[in-house]
């Protein structure tokens, strides 16, 4: 079965031989739908195929690319009568850096790299996110983060910027997946810091109140591939939070923000800083301490993230969220398992987030609500007051 899968799978190529370049989405989805075996799970399938087909627009047309493509399905989670139950996308494809572009002189970003833009989307402590347009094709659409300097010149709050930025595009030039925000390049001026990204229409912190449990579970699931692809390589996001998790027009969600981002040494968990918001910090994270286990730390951060899922309301420090999932008795098993084990107060009791990963992937076909009809909802009144007090 094996080996009747990669033979199907290499079938493939002839996608990369279209004379007009590579097929639409479309095209490809169906391809691949046509050739998994007929007596598997369509459900079970519909994420693999759409993280495929993700993935398969981001290739060029050679040979080479298509073997690399390959080399990142993981395939596993068989049952006794051995039918596949999921894909794991767990290997980084071997795709071109994005560049770091410098320039010498204080000149216009946007003219430099041919832009127009057209309104802020959002603004954060040290940059603000911009709708930009390719003045040469309208039809294009970017996202600008402008790193902006304090007006007083302050040398320390500069070079923790500059950090930022510097940290941030050093991670995005070596992580391809498409759970994370993609980076097209990053621009170096006197004045100003650029990173040009994927446009995301909205983050999570301002969609939570409209969204549906469906969504729920698929963003959840998304998010725990993401940080289970950083863990992989030792590398923690550092600030996993809904302000730092965007949504697609196609209703993906994607991790963004990787100033805070660290990789962590290969002999040991622990690091000296941690920079996640107060309100998603474990119970054994003391400020200005180092951190003994950073991917337990995380975990901690991933478990509030569900938990501000499940019941649409923002994190707020000290807040018992464990004795708030109790005390509601409509979250189905496998997410109230989940949420239990990522909050787990003592670090050695909390699961990692492959641990997550792998519960998600043995039980796909939970609902998120023992009743699924019954969707918390906050009216935008209650939204924003909770914005306010945040």
């Amino acid at each position: 079965m094996w080996m009747s899968l990669l033979h199907n799978i290499t079938s493939l190529r002839w996608i990369y031989k279209e004379p007009n370049g590579l097929c639409s989405q479309t095209q490809i989805s169906a391809q691949f739908s046509n050739l998994l075996p007929r007596h598997w799970d369509t459900l079970s399938f519909a994420h693999t195929i759409k993280t495929v087909t993700s993935l398969t627009l981001q290739l060029v047309s050679s040979t080479w690319y298509l073997r690399q493509f390959l080399t990142t399905f993981n395939l596993l989670h068989f049952n006794g009568i051995g039918t596949l139950c999921s894909f794991s996308m767990q290997s980084t494809l071997n795709l071109r850096r994005p560049e770091v572009v410098n320039l010498s002189v204080s000149v216009s970003v946007t003219d430099a790299l041919g832009l127009r833009e057209e309104r802020v989307l959002g603004s954060g402590a040290t940059a603000q996110i911009s709708l930009a347009t390719d003045v040469n094709n309208p039809d294009e659409k970017k996202a600008l983060k402008k790193f902006t300097f304090p007006e007083d010149e302050n040398p320390a709050a500069i070079r923790r910027i500059r950090f930022h930025f510097q940290n941030e595009v050093s991670f995005l030039q070596d992580l391809h997946h498409p759970y994370i925000i993609h980076m097209e390049k990053a621009v170096r001026c006197p004045n100003s810091l650029v990173i040009v990204m994927e446009l995301a229409s909205k983050d999570l912190y301002r969609a939570l109140p409209r969204i549906t449990d469906e969504e729920v579970s698929q963003y959840f699931r998304q998010i725990t591939e993401a940080l289970s692809y950083l863990h992989s390589r030792r590398v923690v996001h550092g600030d996993v939070g809904l302000r730092n998790v965007v949504l697609t027009s196609e209703g993906v969600a994607k991790l963004c923000d990787f100033g805070h981002s660290q990789t962590v040494p290969k002999n040991a968990n622990s690091l000296k800083s941690w920079g996640s918001r107060p309100s998603y910090q474990g119970p054994e994270y003391k400020r200005g301490q180092p951190v003994l286990d950073a991917f337990k730390l995380e975990s901690f951060c991933l478990g509030v993230l569900l938990w501000a899922l499940l019941f649409r309301k923002r994190p707020q420090r000290g807040m018992d969220y464990l004795k708030i999932l109790e005390n509601d008795q409509t979250i189905s098993a496998t997410y109230r398992e989940c949420a239990q084990l990522l909050l787990c107060p003592k670090p050695a009791d909390r699961a990692s987030v492959s641990q997550i990963l792998e519960l998600l992937t043995n039980n796909q076909q939970a609902n998120l609500r023992v009743d699924h009809d019954v969707t918390p909802r906050h009216s935008d009144d209650q939204s924003a007051q909770q914005e306010r007090t945040i």
